[in-house]
């Protein structure tokens, strides 16, 4: 059995224990309680690196934050989100465009940021941007078009059929629209 120095009491132990088990799905949070588990049981850095598959500097932070402000500094999220390129202003007025604008893709409106505002945005950002405001980027589906009548079929065959049988004629090494032309142009001499 081996036998290790213990970095804290068997309290703080406990207390580190207690809220690795309350923070069920916070994946990072565990792993930073874990690491000070190991480390407040006197682990060695190299083991607790192998086994929780981290860095040295997490662990030293890890551990420096612990001693300097206690459990809350590792399980509080101090994340205050993302600081927004554009105004209020310039965003009303972005969903408008896109309201009032028929947009066929995201460089449309990158574009159009970019002319408006000096703001350059990526792809991805301005697809955020547009599903945070309520907008969906739909497919567009190909609609047949309807089928025309059989007379209207046999009107448009017979007059393509004419033009055809009248500029096959002059078939010589000149362009097909060429000759329609120079027909045309005979038959109204004649």
């Amino acid at each position: 059995m081996i036998i290790r120095n213990l970095r804290m009491s068997e309290e703080e132990l406990k207390k580190l224990i207690d809220a690795y088990k309350n923070y069920k799905d916070a994946g990072e949070v565990r792993t930073r309680i874990h690491c000070l588990i190991l480390w407040g049981k006197g682990y060695d850095w190299a083991t607790i690196k192998d086994v929780l598959m981290i860095s040295d500097g997490m662990i030293q932070e890890v551990t420096e934050k612990y001693k300097l402000l206690g459990i809350d500094s590792l399980t509080t999220n101090h994340y205050k989100g993302h600081n927004y390129k554009m105004t209020g202003e310039q965003e009303k007025a972005l969903v408008e465009f896109v309201e009032n604008t028929l947009v066929t893709s995201t460089k449309v409106v990158i574009k159009w940021v970019k002319e408006r505002f000096a703001i350059v945005y990526t792809a991805q950002g301005m697809q955020e941007f547009l599903v945070r405001n309520g907008f969906v980027y739909k497919k567009p589906k190909g609609i047949p078009g309807k089928h025309p009548d059989e007379e209207t079929q046999k009107a448009v065959s017979e007059d393509l059929t004419s033009i055809i049988e009248e500029c096959v004629g002059f078939s010589g090494g000149e362009h097909f629209s060429h000759l329609c032309s120079a027909m045309s142009k005979a038959n109204e001499r004649r």
